[in-house]
């Protein structure tokens, strides 16, 4: 795990998991923070047998995604883990490892997103796993779990990265210069797994540049100017007035902290009509032009 860009309390509790896997573990913290990409690593540790070289058969197929001891459960198209999933998952846990000398590893992906009846249905093998194996559930939104699914596990809160330290991880292990390190690093804030899409998707990194450049121009600019703005988003194919309310509520507050004014709570109240004429299913032009009307430059 040592090429793993972790807060270094949450890298410790980890490698205790190493140290000692059984059970169950709930790791749990903001999209794109990399626990998947942690449980991945976990799991290809536990059966690795060339010292974290890569070269053993364990760790060749594990990093093609075909090891067959590492089971991987990811939401539907849906985006739902529903019983019948869970289900078949302990159909195949009562089956024999693929080698009995492996140490198998389960992860979920996005446990928050199990229903209810599947997290039910879960209990009992969260509290018993087979010998021999791990269960790891990644959760976004661990308030979503039922408190008996997060009693049974071992949480691991995975923090925010401090953007210099991605900006230095991106410049260690992208080769990238500093100026496009440190801008990746602020455009994706504490997302790694963000961070990677801008370095091989220079369209994602043009697209987020224009958003965040929409967001400041919002909440600085003239009404028509804004009103401008509102209709070119509203025009997009993507649905990037759900990413502008992130970036709004974020620049937002930080303008508080800053300027501590009435207009600076206005913009922040404005914002937060935004965010719930969108959650209210208002149509994403109508709520835009009402946030540029709202906002208080």
């Amino acid at each position: 795990m040592k090429n793993l860009l972790l807060h270094p309390s949450a890298a410790k509790q980890l490698q205790a998991v190493l140290a000692h896997p059984g059970g169950s573990v709930l790791l749990h913290g903001q999209a794109g923070i990399g626990k998947y990409t942690a449980s991945l690593a976990i799991a290809k540790e536990l059966n690795c047998r060339c010292r974290g070289e890569g070269s053993c058969p364990s760790c060749k197929l594990a990093a093609a995604g075909a090891h067959p001891d590492i089971i991987t459960l990811s939401p539907d198209e849906k985006g739902k883990i529903g019983i019948e999933a869970i289900q078949g998952l302990q159909r195949q846990l009562a089956l024999a490892k693929y080698r009995q000398f492996n140490h198998r590893a389960v992860i979920i992906r996005g446990a928050e997103l199990m229903t209810l009846p599947a997290q039910n249905a879960l209990l009992k093998t969260l509290e018993e796993p087979p010998p021999g194996t791990l269960m790891i559930l990644t959760s976004d939104n661990k308030s979503r779990l039922l408190p008996t699914v997060i009693s049974r596990c071992r949480v691991i809160y995975i923090p925010p990265i401090e953007a210099v330290k991605l900006q230095e991880w991106l410049i260690k292990t992208h080769a990238l210069d500093q100026n496009k390190a440190g801008t990746i690093a602020a455009l994706a804030g504490a997302s790694v797994g963000l961070a990677s899409t801008y370095i091989t998707d220079s369209k994602a990194l043009d697209r987020r540049i224009k958003l965040e450049e929409s967001a400041t121009s919002l909440l600085t600019a003239a009404l028509h100017e804004r009103l401008i703005i509102a209709a070119d988003m509203a025009n997009q194919k993507l649905p990037v007035h759900i990413e502008l309310a992130s970036l709004l509520v974020t620049k937002a507050k930080i303008r508080i902290r800053q300027q501590p004014s009435q207009e600076s709570a206005a913009d922040l109240e404005a914002v937060e009509s935004f965010i719930k004429r969108l959650r209210a299913n208002v149509q994403p032009r109508a709520a835009l032009e009402a946030l540029a009307v709202e906002l208080s430059c």
